[in-house]
């Protein structure tokens, strides 16, 4: 057992806390954030990340658990962060925290929605979990905004992770022009740490601890998505919406499509992007068409892809199984033409609600609008006229009695004056 394996090597290192977070660039961030909290407190703190050991498969296949062994170390409290639940085998990943649980307390934190069945497993086994709503809820529950850096760092991983919430903490326009560059930066040296001159996220989130954004500020990686968006063909742009026609992408531009379509929608000011893009289908050894909708991750009122897909094969406009969530989804064809022309009813049903509501607006309600905004004018410049009335009336008495005052008093002069 874990328990015994510990017990029976004594020269492991006594550290205050083990962080060990998933494997991505939010997981990443978010455990160098945490890290720098609690080395700011005096802890002894390591951090453990590697891909594929600390995601999902490896928390069900004993990866993890294996990694934790090999780590040499003998902590008193084990943190883990953004490793959601393997859904696919949940008995296992449930029976590896609880033999973690064995070496030190484990506390669980994650924010991802298909962890709260498992809940009262978690507790049942002596795990303490602490599952968010939101990234922002995490940060709180993680202390991350009690410390500046750390908070900025948890920014960068809530960004990385298209997290919508952050808004509430950053404007628009910043995330765009500081926040995302610096989330694809730390995409990429993530995917590729040998770029820090390390060999795994962990150490990865070690130098980020330790440096804070500076790190990411001087670190040069190209980030593929960029020049692919520079080079694909918008066939029709509209008000919100883009129609892209990739009809030739290899299949590692192909891994790229989300990031590329996010990159063109960012670029174009748009909302919500249609592609056509190659897909090889491995069961069937050939080449097939995905049609896929990625509605911008800041968007704020573009309806969902999911929602116009499935309003279309509702009505019978297109027919096709939907693959995805909310705000990316793609359904796949055997032919480009076909593709192509299930894109355009897309494109054009996502086009023609907003030009039927652009002239609901213009035809039934501006008028309306211009006519209430008038009479309320007109209202509070009668107010207005009516006030400097009563003033102006008020002037007048004061006036006439001024002179009545006047009057009286020079009566007076006059009759002393001639008593005299």
């Amino acid at each position: 057992m874990l328990a015994v394996a510990y017990s029976q090597t004594p020269q492991r290192r006594a550290i205050n806390t083990l962080i060990i977070g998933h494997f991505d660039a939010h997981g990443v961030a978010y455990s160098a954030a945490r890290a720098k909290v609690l080395e700011n407190r005096g802890e002894i703190v390591e951090v453990m990340s590697q891909f594929p050991e600390t995601g999902p498969r490896g928390l069900s296949s004993g990866q993890l658990r294996q990694l934790v062994e090999s780590a040499g170390v003998a902590p008193q409290r084990i943190e883990i962060i953004d490793i959601p639940i393997d859904v696919g085998n949940p008995d296992a990943s449930v029976l590896t925290l609880q033999q973690l649980s064995r070496l030190a307390p484990v506390y669980y934190y994650d924010h991802h929605e298909t962890d709260m069945p498992f809940l009262p497993r978690l507790l049942a086994t002596g795990i303490t979990p602490i599952i968010a709503d939101t990234n922002l809820a995490l940060m709180m529950s993680l202390e991350l905004n009690n410390d500046s850096a750390a908070r900025e760092i948890a920014i960068i991983g809530t960004v990385a992770d298209r997290d919508k919430s952050v808004v509430r903490l950053i404007e628009r326009q910043e995330i765009e022009q500081k926040y995302l560059p610096l989330a694809n930066r730390l995409d990429m040296v993530v995917r590729t740490p040998t770029v820090l001159g390390v060999q795994t996220q962990g150490e990865v989130a070690k130098l980020l601890a330790r440096e804070g954004v500076a790190l990411l500020e001087r670190v040069s990686v190209e980030y593929p998505p960029e020049k692919l968006a520079e080079q694909s063909y918008i066939d029709e742009e509209g008000e919100i919406a883009l129609l892209i026609n990739w009809n030739v992408m290899n299949p590692q531009e192909s891994m790229w499509a989300p990031k590329t379509l996010e990159q063109l929608l960012l670029l174009r000011r748009r909302q919500i992007a249609v592609a056509v893009v190659p897909a090889f289908d491995q069961r069937r050894n050939v080449i097939g068409y995905d049609v896929r909708l990625l509605r911008y991750w800041l968007a704020d009122s573009a309806p969902t892809p999911e929602e116009v897909v499935r309003d279309l094969i509702q009505a019978k406009a297109i027919t096709g199984q939907v693959v995805g969530h909310s705000d990316y989804v793609s359904l796949r064809y055997g032919s480009y033409d076909e593709a192509m022309r299930v894109a355009r009813v897309i494109y054009r049903r996502i086009e023609g609600q907003v030009s039927a509501v652009t002239h609901l607006v213009s035809d039934r309600y501006v008028a309306d609008a211009v006519r209430r905004d008038y009479e309320n004018i007109l209202r509070k410049l009668t107010e207005i006229l009516e006030a400097q009335q009563k003033m102006y009336e008020e002037y007048l008495s004061l006036k006439r009695e001024q002179v009545e005052l006047l009057k009286r008093l020079q009566g007076r002069n006059d009759r002393g004056i001639s008593g005299d």
